[in-house]
């Protein structure tokens, strides 16, 4: 990409660059965007905020009064403004459902309107809630945390949305007692509470790898729930989430580390922030999150600044392991893939002869496809959760190091660590596997240690060989489909002419160098591309986002050049597409390196 390409050189030559890592995290692996995927480039995870700042409510139920926290849609023209105590229900849709997907058959006049979230958007459930009667709606969520519930311009009430034990709180004093319950808010009246994702990634942060499966992002900061200055005219604060605002953290953490250390270059700095930052352990799983999703964990500037040794490199992407039997590696002589790496570290302290105590902390494997072989959004995870006790060890990744190094003072040693793949994770099941290497150091005559991290990640199998495009099994796609209403077509009837163009459908689940489409005969001789028919450094479709798929025109005219300036007529006859897709790593040049699909024979007139 142009824009990582162009960070990377400013990096080169001396600058610290900062850049988010990008918001699509909700869509999965390799959604970090450009320049954060740029080498040098210091790519931002988003943490959530331990507290959550905002707009407060007053809950009032025969069991207690509770303060809880609103996060509001469009605040500023639809504010929760009740100052007095507005009755607070949580009616049944016509479907007997909790959701408010459906219509009400009982009158909500005057009511605020609670329900659970889920199934289907923020304005669907506004409108109904609307059409009974309500005069605001409260959605409580169906997991920990909150987010901001985006709702069309033409929602006419307040939409809000609590933490989920804040909406138990609620049903509760419904449950209860004489079941009444009001609510009560002023606005521009805000207060600070705990957050229950305080500490752990943010949702929407996006996960790594990048295309080369290098670690993206490379370190983490305070980015969920910022309590911000906004425009005046639109309420003067507000409580701001997103990468982008982890990323100042990170910018101002190096402005320190520099402040503090001004003969540090650029690399040095990097080192430092990365190799003293805390990875996070993952609630779920009992391991520690995946450096594709926090890199090597929570900044901490202190740490760095106060740091008297050098680890290099910070972080080892591992995007070329071996294969086969290897003596203490192997167990019971079976094949494991397996990769050497040196890792240096420089004593800065002049006087004083420096230990190292190395350790490790495996890391969660990550898939992006669910065990029936379907993609999902949400990556699946290994350990699954459970029993953590009964995970076989040969399902987790293995690193090999000599337990202690000495360094003299000033000096450096070199130290060669093995890391072995999870043998026992199915490799068609494409994990991603990855850990941190830990070093404790302490200085000759002092009781303190310091503790500092280098993460590593891979993928369990041959990276080379991994499909891009989306299964046809699983999509139906690549597949070719009417112009104007985009519905699939069957290909052996399709008649293209001058009056009546298709088009190619398809999805890539794995970012590729290159895409191209091309219009073949019946004989296999290529006549020219189609329209949009090539494209370079194409990232994965985002099931999320728009597009959500890719796509190229069939026409009566193909193009002679990639970039499509030389547009010919394709004389009336059977043709085909021909579809192909650069596999990670590939050599554009050898055709072996690349995924194909053709379609039926149709007619062009």
């Amino acid at each position: 990409d142009p824009l990582a390409v162009a960070c990377a050189r400013i990096a080169e030559q001396g600058v610290v660059v900062v850049a988010a890592n990008g918001n699509d995290g909700r869509n999965g692996l390799f959604t970090a965007g450009s320049p954060a995927v740029g080498r040098g480039v210091i790519s931002v995870g988003s943490i959530d905020n331990w507290n959550v700042t905002g707009p407060v409510a007053t809950i009032n139920t025969s069991l207690g009064s509770k303060a809880i926290y609103l996060s509001v849609s469009d605040p500023e023209t639809r504010p929760f403004d009740f100052p007095l105590d507005v009755p607070l229900v949580a009616p049944l849709d016509s479907s007997g459902s909790s959701l408010g997907c459906a219509n009400y058959t009982v009158s909500l006049d005057g009511k605020v309107a609670l329900v659970k979230r889920g199934t289907c958007s923020f304005s669907q459930k506004a409108q109904a809630a609307y059409e009974a009667g309500a005069v605001a709606l409260i959605v409580y969520n169906n997991v920990e945390g909150v987010t901001s519930p985006a709702t069309d311009a033409e929602v006419s009430i307040p939409v809000a949305m609590v933490y989920m034990a804040d909406g138990q709180f609620a049903l509760d004093g419904l449950a209860a007692g004489n079941g009444v319950v009001t609510i009560s808010a002023m606005k521009n009246t805000f207060g600070t509470f705990p957050s229950d994702t305080g500490g752990q990634m943010s949702d929407f942060s996006s996960f790594g790898p990048s295309p080369e499966l290098d670690i993206n992002p490379v370190i983490s900061a305070p980015g969920g729930n910022i309590w911000s200055t906004y425009p005046l005219n639109q309420g003067r604060y507000a409580s701001l989430s997103g990468t982008s605002m982890a990323t100042p953290y990170i910018s101002g953490a190096a402005a320190l580390l520099k402040q503090a250390r001004p003969d540090l270059c650029v690399k040095e700095i990097q080192r430092l922030l990365l190799t003293s930052a805390k990875p996070l352990n993952d609630r779920d799983t009992g391991k520690m999150i995946h450096p594709y999703w926090s890199g090597s964990g929570l900044v901490d500037v202190y740490g760095a600044i106060k740091a008297r040794a050098s680890i290099s490199p910070p972080v080892l992407s591992l995007n070329n392991t071996h294969y086969g039997v290897v003596e203490g590696l192997s167990e019971n002589h079976e094949s494991v893939r397996w990769s050497a790496q040196s890792i240096n570290i420089k004593n800065a302290d002049g006087n004083r002869g420096m230990t190292v105590a190395m350790g490790d902390m495996v890391a969660d494997s990550l898939s992006m496809y669910a065990a029936n072989g379907t993609l999902t959004l949400a990556p699946r995870k290994w350990p699954a959760g459970g029993n953590l006790t009964a995970v076989a060890c040969n399902t987790l990744p293995r690193a090999v190091y000599p337990t202690f190094k000495h360094v003299p003072a000033g000096e450096s040693v070199d130290i060669k660590v093995y890391i072995v793949a999870p043998v026992g994770l199915s490799e068609s099941d494409r994990w991603f596997y990855g850990g941190f290497l830990n070093f404790t150091l302490r200085w000759e005559g002092e009781s303190e240690s310091f503790d500092y991290v280098v993460p590593y990640a891979g993928y369990n199998g041959d990276y080379r060989k991994l499909d891009v495009l989306s299964s046809s099994a699983q999509s139906g796609l690549p597949a070719l489909a009417n112009s104007d209403e985009g519905t699939l077509v069957d290909q052996s009837q399709l008649v293209v002419s001058r009056n009546n163009t298709a088009l190619l459908l398809y999805s890539i689940d794995v970012p590729t160098r290159v895409i191209s489409a091309t219009m073949v005969d019946a004989k296999n001789k290529t006549i020219g591309y189609l329209g949009y028919g090539y494209q370079e450094y194409n990232i994965r479709n985002l099931p999320l986002s728009e597009p959500s798929i890719s796509g190229a025109m069939i026409a009566d005219t193909v193009y002679k050049d990639k970039e499509g300036t030389v547009e010919v007529d394709v004389p009336p006859g059977r043709y085909r597409v021909h579809l192909k897709a650069l596999r990670p790593f590939g050599d554009v040049r050898n055709p072996r390196d690349y995924q194909t699909w053709d379609s039926a024979l149709f007619s062009v007139e």
